[in-house]
Formats: structure tokens, sequence, C-alpha cells
């Protein structure tokens, strides 16, 4: 019975994000565009229109997985600390890896820049609400993403007796097309589906949730400094 609820309660988080980002996220972009001071400052749009969904998120992920999260803590502190080091370096170091050959990838069937998603986040971090922004990013993005991604839809689909490589195909698909689907830019799917499948991957040697945590923080914190750094050099450069 407790395990029947608990998936429930994944199978519930797991249908919240779906509709946050296909039905609420809609929502609240027509009311966001008839509102005067919105129209006159789009930042502030662009920021509500972000941080709005994520937060009824993390708030649901918290609430409905709570017993999870903190089962999960409890194991990661009885984990040898070196041993947790060691996996998230690698995972950080795998997941390069898999960026630069989806990238490779990508650039093979005709992608060309960067994907609306990223180009919106780098947007996004110059604007006068780039702190905020930060936030979403770097800590609340991961956040969510790893809860709905490598712990709801893992422990559903092992339910279902699937195969660690078929669970991980699956989710990483999802989370693949989840960042590419508005912009309706699928070639740029290979970073993140490769990316999906090292920190599937990594759930499944550490069968702990915070190492993928930690390991998409470190990525999106990076990414985010690198972004914000060469926005500032382009800005120091001469204009020809």
């Amino acid at each position: 019975m407790k395990e029947i609820k608990s998936n429930l309660n994944k199978v519930f988080l797991i249908i919240i994000y779906i509709l946050i980002f296909f039905v609420f996220s809609k929502l609240l972009y027509y009311i966001l565009v008839n509102m005067d001071f919105i129209n006159d400052n789009p930042n502030l749009g662009n920021l509500l229109l972000n941080a709005i969904p994520y937060l009824i998120l993390i708030i649901s992920g918290c609430i409905l997985l709570k017993n999870e999260i903190v089962t999960d803590y409890k194991k990661l502190n009885k984990m040898d600390a070196m041993h947790v080091f060691i996996m998230c370096t690698v995972g950080i170091v795998f997941a390069y890896v898999a960026n630069y050959i989806g990238s490779l990838i990508s650039i093979m069937f005709g992608a060309n820049g960067q994907s609306e998603n990223q180009a919106g986040i780098n947007t996004f971090l110059t604007s006068e609400y780039g702190f905020l922004f930060i936030i979403l990013t770097v800590f609340i993005g991961p956040v969510v993403e790893e809860l709905v991604f490598r712990k709801s839809i893992h422990d559903v689909l092992r339910s279902y007796k699937l195969s660690n490589g078929m669970i991980i195909f699956i989710s990483s698909l999802l989370f693949g097309l989840i960042h590419v689907v508005n912009g309706g830019d699928y070639m740029f799917i290979f970073p993140y589906l490769l990316m999906g499948v090292v920190l599937g991957g990594l759930e499944m040697k550490s069968k702990n949730i915070y190492p993928c945590i930690f390991v998409h923080i470190f990525i999106n914190a990076l990414a985010s400094i690198i972004n914000i750094i060469m926005s500032n050099f382009e800005e120091l450069l001469p204009v020809a």
C-alpha cells in the first residue's frame, strides 16, 4: 500500500509537470500579455512566466515526494563522502562529453547556433533580473527536473519491471523533448537527450537522487557563469 501511494504521488507530480508546461504556462502567458505594466517591462513578464510555474512545481514536488526526499537524504549521509564526490565528478565529466557529442550530432542534422531554449536563458541571465533567473536556472530548475525525470519517471517505470536501459532511454527522451518542444527546434534535442542518459545512469548507479541534483546544479551554474562572462566580454569589444 505504501509503495502504491508513493507511485501515485509520482504520477501526480508528472501530471502536474505536464499541465504546468503545456496548459498553465499558456494561460499565464495570455494573462500577462494583457497587463500594461508587463508590456512596459517584457523582462519582468519573462521572469514571471518562468518563475511562477517552477515555484508551483518545486512546492508540489517537495510535498508529494517528501518521504523520498528525506529517505534519500538519510541514505546520502550514510554514504562515504569521497565515494559521492567521485561519482559526481565522473558524472560531470561524462555530462560534458555527452553535451559535446550531442552538439556534434545536432550539427550533423543541420542545427546552427543555439536552441531557442538556450538562447532564451542567455537573454534572461543578462537582463536586469539576471540574479533571479540564476536562482531559477541553477537551483530550482535542476531540483524540479531531477524530481520529475530521474525520481518520478524512473520509479514509475521500474514498477512496470522495465530494464534499466529502457527506463533511462524513455526518461532521457522525454527530458530532451521538454527542452525543445516549445521552440520546435528538434535538431537540438541530442545534447539534452545524452545529458539525460548520463544523469539517468548516475541515478541508477547511486540509487539516490541527490548526486543527480548536484551534477545538474554544477552544470547549469558553470554554463550560467560562462554565458554572463561572455556577454560582458562582448560588450567590451569595439564595434566593427
